[in-house]
Parts: structure tokens; sequence; C-alpha cells
């Protein structure tokens, strides 16, 4: 995973970042798919905003967004929300993987053994066409 940092006019030092890259790697890992990550520093008067996107494959970049006077307060709410965002994603998946097996469509045997990506099911034009096709 490659992460970017920005800082926009901002005095950010080593530690802060690393504790940034730590925080956005150790969430990354809990989230399958994950390819890249961009971190913002900004100062805009006496705010300090960080804003971290966590780009995940097949789907749409996870944003969230820090605001606090000091930038180690700005970067713990915008890992809070990541986090929140990231708990999210993992709870829709094992959702979706539970309504799957209810229905007694099963995910291919490379995805059960681990935590299944978004599928293509919502793009297939029957489930008869499905099965048709994986039979053959």
């Amino acid at each position: 995973m490659n992460i970017v940092f920005h800082a926009h006019r901002a005095d950010v030092t080593d530690a802060l970042q690393e504790r940034a890259e730590q925080a956005v790697r150790k969430l990354a890992t809990r989230l399958r798919g994950t390819t890249d990550a961009s971190i913002r520093f900004a100062a805009d008067g006496a705010t300090r905003r960080v804003e971290i996107v966590l780009r995940v494959a097949r789907r749409k970049p996870l944003v969230c967004e820090g605001i606090a006077p000091r930038y180690e307060g700005a970067l713990a709410a915008a890992v809070e929300r990541l986090s929140a965002h990231v708990a999210h994603v993992r709870a829709e998946r094992a959702r979706k993987r539970q309504a799957d097996a209810a229905r007694g469509t099963a995910p291919p045997a490379s995805e059960s053994a681990g935590e299944s990506e978004d599928d293509f099911t919502d793009l297939l034009l029957d489930r008869e066409t499905a099965r048709r096709l994986a039979a053959s």
C-alpha cells in the first residue's frame, strides 16, 4: 500500500506523519483490497485540518476529515472517523455474506476462505443465466 502525504503550508513533524502512517496502515489491514491512501494536512487560520482518503479496490474511496486547534487532535478525529467507515464496510460485507448464505447462493470457493470482496451479482440479468454459466 502506498501512502502519500500532502502538507499545504503546514508545519507537520515527522513524528506526526509516522503516527498518521501507522494508524492508516493498521486500518488498511482490517479492510481487504486497500490500494493506497492520501493524508492531507492543512492549516486554515487557527484551525488545523487532516483529511484521509483510503482507496479500496472496486469501491468508492473512504474519505474522512478531522478539524481541531492542533494537528494531533485533528488526526485523532480523522482516524476515529476512518475507523467507523472501515467497521461499517466490514459489517456491510458480513451482512451481504449472511444474506447470500440464507438464499443459498454461496460465494465461490476462493472467496469463502477469507473475507469476500464486493461481488457483481447485482449486475447479472437473472439468476438462471448465472447458474447455467456456473454449471458449464
